[in-house]
């Protein structure tokens, strides 16, 4: 995608479920790699990647340094809010943009 910054890295992930809307399950986002987790940015979007919960497209806020946790948050307001502890993340990556393919 010619309009990412070159000098970042990159994944996509395929969403499921509905808890974050408007991206509907099924759809593509991509990501950056967040290299310095002091960079999170209360009430973004990212995706963790955690030991027990797998992966997951949520909005942080972050409680790294208080409690050593993050707050989970889902767009869709039938999942509640919850915590994960910064010992079960093994990465997190920065929203960027989304594609969903309808045929």
């Amino acid at each position: 995608l010619p309009f990412l910054d070159q000098k970042r890295t990159y994944r996509c992930f395929q969403i499921k479920g509905d808890s974050m809307p408007p991206v509907e399950e099924g759809s593509w986002v991509t990501a950056s790699f967040v290299q310095d987790w002091g960079d999170i940015k209360d009430g973004e979007s990212y995706i963790v990647v955690s030991k027990d919960e797998g992966i997951m497209f949520k909005r942080l806020y972050s409680e790294l340094e208080s409690e050593g946790s993050l707050t989970l948050v889902s767009t869709n307001s039938l999942y509640a809010p919850f915590q994960l502890q910064a010992s079960d993340i093994l990465e997190i990556w920065k929203f960027e943009t989304w594609n969903a393919f309808h045929f």
